[in-house]
């Protein structure tokens, strides 16, 4: 199944004229390269396809390379999220036990919820299109991880299907959630 077709279905993005700007082959490269990673490319095509700076439910961003925020911005954005996560680590390691990437088996955030909530990867060893999809609470400091893709788990998560320990979910009658492109 192609969950990147099934998620404009579901969430349509938004009309080309309100969507941020779509980063080159290039703005990937040079973010992977300053990352030491490689990003799916189900995650590029999804960036493409709907564009940086917008949000599912006016709530949960995702990151470029071409984000007009700095909290957006790849690799910027994930340098502040492992600062902040290793700094609740090492004031209580046992409530935050999960590792950051580039650590093995490290979470790499990708995106951010409005109360500080990032989801994103678990780094394995194999391609980055076998990385699973998580979901990292800021207060609970352990991630849910889902044996799925990240757009496969962006359809079940748009639809209300993915529930996690701090996950916050939008009432039924407000899903799927809709993407909205960036504010101006």
């Amino acid at each position: 199944m192609n969950w990147l077709d099934e998620l404009e279905k579901i969430a349509p993005p938004p009309a080309a004229e309100r969507r941020g700007p779509v980063p080159s082959p290039e703005d990937w490269a040079a973010a992977e390269q300053a990352l030491g990673l490689r990003i799916p490319g189900d995650y590029k095509a999804f960036v493409a396809r709907y564009g940086s700076d917008g949000a599912f439910a006016e709530e949960f961003s995702c990151y470029s390379p071409v984000s007009a925020y700095q909290a957006l911005s790849l690799p910027r954005a994930t340098e502040g999220q492992a600062w902040a996560y290793s700094e609740m680590q090492s004031s209580s390691p046992r409530r935050f036990p999960m590792p950051l990437f580039p650590a093995p088996g490290g979470f790499f955030a990708i995106g951010v919820s409005g109360n500080g909530d990032y989801f994103g990867w678990i780094v394995g060893a194999g391609a980055p299109e076998t990385w699973r999809a998580a979901w990292l609470g800021d207060e609970e400091g352990e991630a849910d991880v889902y044996d799925m893709s990240l757009t496969q788990w962006l359809v079940a998560f748009v639809q209300g299907r993915i529930r996690g320990k701090a996950m916050w979910v939008p009432p039924p009658e407000d899903l799927p959630m809709r993407f909205f492109g960036p504010r101006t």
